[in-house]
């Protein structure tokens, strides 16, 4: 258990799982104006969201191996600052993704593979 390394024979092993995406169909794309919601619209998506939110994690793990009990478990209060750090965290990442334009590439580690 626990998060698998990095190697020639794991990295082919989720690229087989996870295919490349396809392009987008028409009946997919949006037409038309976008709307402009102001950013103070999402500061709802604060800590304490993300702990409920956390809390109704369930099931299997995607390519991190964090599957979800442990989600919840490194989340819990149990673990007080450390726990609380990483809900901030995630709201504010939450938020950025929301409310900004993010460039995708940017949470790839450029010693990885993108294709």
């Amino acid at each position: 258990n626990g998060i698998l390394p990095i190697n020639d024979e794991n990295i082919e092993t989720l690229y087989s799982k996870h295919p490349k995406g396809e392009p987008a169909t028409l009946e997919s794309l949006y037409f038309g104006p976008i709307l402009d919601v102001p950013k103070s619209f999402y500061d709802g998506l604060d800590d304490i969201m993300i702990e409920k939110v956390i809390s109704r994690t369930h099931g299997a793990p995607g390519p991190s191996n964090i599957d979800g009990h442990f989600f919840r478990q490194i989340c819990s209060r149990r673990y007080k600052d450390e726990a609380a750090l990483v809900k901030q965290n995630l709201a504010a990442l939450s938020r950025k993704l929301a409310s900004d334009i993010v460039n995708p590439k940017s949470f790839w580690n450029p010693s990885q593979r993108v294709d």
